[in-house]
């Protein structure tokens, strides 16, 4: 992976930019072991089953189901684990994170026989067929036996306000080529849970290239107001649609999915809804019925990856038993689910504003304007080797290192 590295990141400092700290990169890689500290083979025992056990379980998630009518509403999920490429660890970190992380997505798929797992994010799916070609190869196993779901085509999960269009094109590009060329097939579903804020142009984005369908967490965190809708069709200034869901990740307290009942419901039929933030509180407007469809509960550790642990696999197996809840993936819940509603759906004609982290924005300025500047550097050194390919062949493989 160090070599690896060095080809991504040429410039390599023997110190800190900021600390003066000195780095080592060899030796931090090779001496680091990302921890896990789940034990997921303790739930397969046999005393699990047993009416004790269950009990205990009953007890302890007690608060996490509380409320919830299950005979009300039909609960489908699947596993998921949002992993930051660049965040609180070094890079070479983030590729242990997922080695880890898609290990025991495997090793639950192996032992659950119902267990499905959503996968993203092409780039740590290639720095794992560099790293672990045998873990790779098991990931491509799963997805072709429908328990691994490929989703989010970008190349990572990126901030969805800084890039350029050009940028944004190209997160497609080359995610979906590489999702293409190593499983058979491109994502519908673009998938990114944790970026701060959506720009309105996006599902022109999406929809052209292959995903009608779009899913975030973060707008379930706003700071001040809920926004009006779980489901909807969200649409670019062009008039292109996604079909979007906007839902809390994780498994606890899966009760606050009951808080967003209001804003689930669809419209009653025959009726037709198109808003954005100049409406004030559209979800009070008398246009809903009292349906809700089926809730979308996708769960997992993120941020550091990991995933779902043996205990949460092992309580949502308890649910289907007792039916409850289905595993389904995530394509499947867009596409054979929420599709059917696709006509009581309302339509948010604008950007999603999230009330919360905007300081993200501005902090750490000149990476972000650094970014952009070399954002204009690859399309102005592009034009030029456009105009060179008529006599010569030229490397165009820049732009996977600048996303």
């Amino acid at each position: 992976m160090v070599k690896y590295m060095k080809d991504y990141f040429p410039v390599y400092r023997e110190k800190g930019a900021y600390s003066g700290n000195p780095r080592n990169l060899k030796a931090e890689f090779s001496e680091y072991v990302e921890p896990d500290p789940d034990n997921p083979e303790a739930w397969l025992k046999e005393e699990r089953f047993e009416d004790e056990f269950k009990k205990h379980l009953a007890e302890k998630w007690a608060m996490q189901w509380k409320g919830i009518d299950f005979t009300k509403r039909k609960y489908y999920i699947c596993g998921q684990s949002h992993i930051d490429v660049a965040w609180l660890w070094r890079y070479w970190q983030t590729c242990r994170k997922a080695i880890v992380t898609f290990k025991k997505a495997v090793w639950h798929a192996k032992n659950h026989p119902t267990y499905v797992f959503a996968a993203s994010e092409p780039l740590l799916l290639d720095w794992i067929m560099r790293e672990d070609p045998k873990l790779f190869a098991e990931i491509k196993e799963q997805v072709k036996a429908g328990r691994f779901d490929i989703v989010g085509g970008m190349w990572v999960e990126p901030d969805c306000h800084l890039p350029s269009g050009e940028a944004f094109c190209r997160q497609r590009l080359y995610g979906q080529l590489f999702y293409l060329e190593h499983f058979g097939r491109t994502s519908i579903v673009e998938w990114v849970p944790d970026s701060f804020g959506f720009a309105s142009t996006l599902p022109q984005i999406f929809s052209k290239s292959g995903s009608p369908y779009f899913h975030t967490t973060k707008l379930c965190g706003n700071s001040y107001s809920q926004f009006p809708f779980v489901n909807f069709l969200w649409e670019s200034p062009d008039g292109s649609q996604v079909l979007a869901n906007l839902s809390p990740g994780g498994l606890g307290p899966m009760s606050r999915h009951e808080k967003f009942d209001p804003v689930r419901r669809n419209l009653k039929p025959g009726t037709r809804l198109r808003v954005d933030y100049s409406v004030d509180k559209p979800e009070a407007l008398d246009v809903y019925s009292d349906e809700i469809p089926p809730i979308g509960v996708f769960v997992g550790k993120g941020d550091g990856g990991h995933g779902p642990t043996g205990e949460e696999v092992a309580v949502l197996d308890t649910l289907v038993s007792e039916g409850k809840a289905e595993w389904m993936n995530v394509t499947d819940y867009f596409s054979k689910v929420l599709e059917k509603a696709r006509d009581r759906l309302p339509v948010w004609n604008d950007e999603l504003y999230y009330e919360y982290h905007r300081g993200t924005l501005t902090t750490h300025a000149l990476v972000k304007r650094m970014n952009r500047y070399f954002e204009w550097r690859l399309v102005a050194v592009e034009k030029f080797i456009a105009a060179v390919a008529a006599v010569k062949n030229v490397d165009t493989g820049k732009w996977s290192d600048q996303l």
